[in-house]
Parts: C-alpha cells; sequence; structure tokens
C-alpha cells in the first residue's frame, strides 16, 4: 500500500489578474456577464 503523507493538504495556489479594457464600437452592446465569460475561458485556455 501506498503511504500517505501527514499533514494537511497543500493549499491551492491563487492568482489575481488584473485587466484593463474597453468595450468600443459593436463591442460596447456586450453585457459584463458575457465579457466576464470570455476573459474567463481565455485565461482557462492559456492554461
Amino acid at each position: 500500500m501506498a503511504r500517505r503523507p501527514e499533514g494537511p493538504p497543500p493549499t491551492p495556489v491563487v492568482e489575481r489578474v488584473r485587466l484593463r479594457f474597453a468595450k468600443r464600437g459593436r463591442l460596447r452592446f456586450l453585457s459584463h456577464r458575457d465579457v466576464a465569460r470570455t476573459f474567463e475561458r481565455a485565461l482557462r485556455r492559456a492554461g
């Protein structure tokens, strides 16, 4: 059987990213939710 490490599990790594952008042209009609979802997907795909 494999040995289990003792002690508390390691804490997950959390990184904060601050972006600054402007919605111009036709993109100004996007909702806040759509923009937030788009940035989230882009960051997940970037790895």
